[in-house]
């Protein structure tokens, strides 16, 4: 049977976010492991280390398979160029996080630091040595190879961390397993995508206008994103900001495990639409569906987030859960500027993207040095609300702009989904006093999980009523995915 497009792209989104979901699954388990036989200390020494690693690494970010993915027909230069480039970005790496290493534990009045993170330079280093015929799988919509390369990579992980928390009871444990799952991977992909080695630029013309723009927009991404953790590195104890790095990562495990493996295929579906309406036709498909999805996973954090934090981390980490509260919140405007990313690449406009990084850190900036001298912890929280706003808003304006329609058009094509949104959270407000995370013990814990789940699982069925009942108001209008979800039932009955 001969799939459609659509339904090749729909089978590369399941395996990409399948894969993830999966490897996200084993990192709640190491969490879970870590939480027990380690300290907010820990984890909050890691998170100043990571946030230089995190600050070099997206400077030299680049794309490497989007250029490959684009191209009609990619001949051996373009793997060559690619493999090139990860090459010099491995040793840009290394020379400078090493040259950093010093002056940063000084900053931060923190001995432990330069050792940590000089190891820590290993992950993003292997990262870049990944096979770049790994593009030739997206390309042919079959992602079951990087799924696997994601849960070996994890699997690895999850034993290396247990072992050494084990053993050593400290921060090493989680740095061994930052390391290990990018170096499985990159083994892995020589294994799945044989490549033979060879260095050079000669298709650096195709490469050099998302490597220029990403590269401006990976900056500002990673310093808006860590411009918190910079400053409150210096004003919080490191249990503090450990306790605050722990419910960002908790609120970016949805993004890291369901939006990030579809930005790949979501790039290829845009990409392969031949006309205007095509084009816009995707754009509101696929922002309903990924708003749909996302806003109920940040909405049961906003709501669920004492007992999630009670389940998966303990009662030592109580304090973590009014900042996941908070935090999962103001994440819901960056679903908009996620989707913006595959359009702008599709069309050959990367630099919008660059223009929504600068512009939510022009106004996170400001807002975040006044908010932590005023407020502390919450004053970071407030700025990154303010500027996700401002930064959503230009999402919808750069859209209209490449789709030639007007921001209204865009809220006339989501509305059913944020309708459905409002009745999630009415009814996730509604049953949440049921959800008692006060009991402690294996026992307590697994009920209140299965109380968590159920909660959620009833204002996400409230949710998707309230869309179809729109839609079948409405005439069942083809723009929206409410037709695509009903399509898909008899093919799982029959």
């Amino acid at each position: 049977m001969v799939r459609t497009t659509g339904q090749n792209i729909a089978r590369a989104g399941m395996q990409s976010v399948a894969g993830r979901l999966g490897g996200k699954v084993i990192d709640f388990a190491t969490l879970l492991v870590l939480a027990q036989l380690l300290l907010p200390d820990d984890f909050g020494l890691i998170a100043l280390a990571m946030t230089v690693i995190l600050l070099i690494e997206a400077l030299t970010e680049v794309p490497l398979t989007q250029p490959i993915l684009r191209a009609e027909t990619p001949t051996p230069d373009y793997y060559d160029t690619a493999f090139t480039l990860g090459v010099l970005r491995a040793v840009v790496l290394a020379v400078v996080v090493t040259a950093l290493a010093w002056p940063v534990g000084a900053f931060y009045d923190e001995a432990r630091l330069p050792l940590l993170i000089v190891a820590l330079t290993a992950a993003p280093i292997m990262r870049s040595l990944i096979s770049p015929r790994m593009a030739d799988f997206t390309r042919a919509y079959d992602m079951w190879p990087d799924m696997a390369m994601n849960l070996v990579g994890k699997a690895a992980a999850f034993g290396v961390v247990v072992t050494v928390a084990l053993v050593t009871r400290s921060h090493w444990a989680i740095a061994m397993g930052t390391i290990t799952t990018p170096l499985v991977m990159a083994l892995m992909s020589y294994v799945a995508a044989p490549y033979r080695p060879r260095l050079s630029l000669a298709r650096w013309g195709a490469f050099k206008d998302i490597v220029g723009w990403n590269s401006v927009n990976q900056l500002f991404g990673a310093f808006s994103f860590q411009i918190d953790r910079i400053l409150l590195g210096r004003t919080l104890s490191t249990a503090t900001l450990g306790r605050y790095a722990m419910a960002s990562d908790l609120t970016g495990v949805a993004f890291q495990g369901i939006l990030f493996p579809l930005a790949s295929p979501l790039t290829v579906a845009t990409a392969k639409a031949a006309t205007l309406e095509g084009r816009v036709r995707a754009w509101g498909k696929i922002l309903n569906a990924v708003l749909c999805l996302m806003g109920a996973i940040l909405l049961g954090l906003t709501l669920l987030a004492g007992p999630i934090v009670a389940v998966l981390l303990g009662e030592v980490w109580r304090d973590a859960a009014p900042m996941l509260s908070w935090l999962a919140l103001t994440s819901l405007p960056g679903i908009v500027g996620f989707v913006l990313g595959p359009l702008a690449v599709s069309l050959f406009k990367p630099q919008l993207i660059a223009q929504r990084t600068f512009i939510d850190l022009a106004v996170k900036v400001p807002l975040m040095l006044i908010g932590i001298t005023w407020f502390g912890l919450w004053g970071a929280i407030a700025a990154r609300a303010i500027s996700g706003v401002v930064a959503m808003i230009f999402s919808f304006t750069a859209a209209g702009q490449l789709l030639h329609i007007t921001v209204m058009a865009q809220m006339r094509m989501i509305h059913r989904t944020v309708a459905g949104l409002i009745v999630f959270a009415v009814v996730g407000y509604v049953l949440c006093p049921a959800v008692d995370p006060a009991s402690q013990g294996v026992l307590p814990r697994i009920v209140l999980g299965l109380q968590v789940g159920l909660v959620f699982a009833a204002a996400l069925v409230a949710q998707l009523v309230a869309m179809l009942g729109l839609w079948r108001m409405q005439g069942k209008p083809e723009d929206g995915i409410e037709g695509t979800m009903l399509g898909w039932l008899p093919r799982r009955r029959g």
